[in-house]
């Protein structure tokens, strides 16, 4: 009987089909190999798809996709650590400030897939009208075959636990106040290196990857998986179990 002869998925399968295995996913630190998958220009970005300007962006390591999504600044701002919105002291200067950084974060994902310093230059000879039309022109150097173009990519794991999460999961990074986190892929097969300087990677030809982090990130909730207290005790006594009865 064919494995195709199926009915409703029951049938004859090969057990050492590949695809029954569960496929790569991210981790933390460097990945190689990555896709950009999706970089475009949506107003209908806030949530349930409500009316919000931002540019969505998709990694995708293995079968598993890292989204992302930057917004324009507009509303409210963080200025030394207090929100504040239009009208209040430090707000426009914190609003030039946060559009930049965002501004550098949407352009550094562009040039992972080979888009260059000149190209954008060129698409800002003249001013833009606002956030859309901005986006739009990045979103139109994109090379037509941009998300079969190799990529690597950091992932690192969100800073806090957030509402109804039992433990903190990998994304993509926020901006670039940790430095690079996507370039076009490198060759070599790189190893971790962690030392009092912070974290790199380095290939068996002894090349160091363009991606490190310093030994302050690594100290920081951005480098380690948290979980919250019932999940750590749940993990706990699963490793204990784990450990009893030899066989």
């Amino acid at each position: 009987m064919s494995e195709n002869n199926v009915n409703g998925g029951w049938g004859v399968v090969n057990d050492e089909d590949k695809s029954l295995q569960v496929g790569e996913y991210g981790h933390f630190g460097l990945n190689q190999r990555a896709f950009l998958t999706q970089f475009e220009f949506s107003d209908k970005a806030g949530k349930n798809g409500s009316d919000k300007e931002a540019v969505l962006i998709t990694v995708t390591v293995g079968e598993k996709e890292y989204k992302t999504r930057i917004f324009d600044v507009t509303d409210k701002v963080y200025y030394k650590n207090k929100l504040i919105g239009p009208g209040e002291e430090g707000f426009e200067e914190t609003v030039i400030k946060d559009r930049k950084q965002n501004s550098a974060t949407v352009i550094h994902f562009l040039k992972s897939v080979g888009v260059t310093q000149e190209q954008i230059e060129n698409i800002f000879t003249s001013p833009v009208s606002g956030f859309k039309e901005w986006a739009t022109r990045l979103v139109s150097l994109l090379p037509a075959n941009f998300n079969t173009i190799p990529v690597d990519v950091f992932l690192q794991y969100q800073y806090n636990l957030r509402e109804g999460q039992t433990q903190t999961y990998l994304e993509l990074p926020h901006n670039l106040k940790d430095g690079k986190f996507i370039v076009p892929a490198e060759n070599g097969n790189f190893k971790e290196a962690i030392d009092s300087t912070g974290l790199k990677y380095v290939s068996e030809n002894n090349t160091v990857h363009t991606i490190i982090k310093t030994a302050k990130f690594m100290e920081s909730n951005k480098a380690k998986k948290q979980m919250s207290e019932e999940e750590a005790a749940t993990a706990k006594v699963a490793i204990g179990s784990n450990t009893k009865g030899t066989w």
